[in-house]
């Protein structure tokens, strides 16, 4: 696999995360992410943001191919780039709003701002996503929320009273897929949003 790693198509690409293959998946992240991870540690992030982000735009991607509203006109690294961008970008206005930063240091960041269409499509996801939120358990809301609020896996673990960092991991891990199930499942998701 390694051999022919470099000769995939975007097609191949797509094909393998809408399959879930291991193969493939594993190849994204090693060929992928460790720019994605210097991108977003030279914009103000850290290895586990960049981890978490990296993670993120592979799920939407698998959203949008399994929707069936994917179709690529650039290399899919420049397609995976950009959403990699994107969510950082969203984390970063998050995490600079609580920091004090300007708005002119953000768009430093932006290339470009979003139409009226699309930030109203954003405040509808929002909504429903906070709905969908309240659904999962106490523990996994602060597990995730945490997160959003920038604390570490230590944190987290000291503040939950969880026995290691590594299990915390994996508590946010199944915390945040559960949340990802029920978004994917929800038909307000389905029909206006994949």
């Amino acid at each position: 696999m390694a051999e022919q790693w470099g000769k995939h198509t975007n097609e191949a690409y797509l094909e393998g995360i809408l399959k879930e293959d291991r193969a493939v998946l594993r190849g994204l992240y090693d060929e992928f992410q460790p720019n994605i991870i210097r991108y977003i540690q030279n914009n103000g992030g850290t290895h586990e943001e960049a981890q978490d982000i990296f993670a993120s735009a592979i799920v939407v991607v698998y959203r949008k191919v399994r929707a069936g509203r994917l179709v690529l006109t650039s290399p899919f690294s420049a397609y995976l780039f950009a959403i990699c961008q994107n969510l950082w970008l969203k984390t970063y206005r998050k995490k600079s709003r609580m920091a004090g930063v300007t708005e002119s240091t953000e768009r430093v960041l932006a290339d470009e701002t979003p139409t009226p269409d699309e930030q109203l499509e954003k405040t509808m996801l929002h909504q429903v996503i906070r709905e969908l939120f309240s659904r999962i358990s106490d523990d996994c809301r602060q597990i995730i929320q945490m997160r959003w609020n920038g604390h570490d896996y230590a944190e987290i673990r000291e503040l939950m009273g969880h026995k290691s960092e590594g299990y915390t991991r994996k508590r946010k891990h199944v915390c945040h897929e559960r949340l990802t199930e029920l978004v994917r499942n929800d038909a307000r998701v389905k029909e206006y949003f994949l």
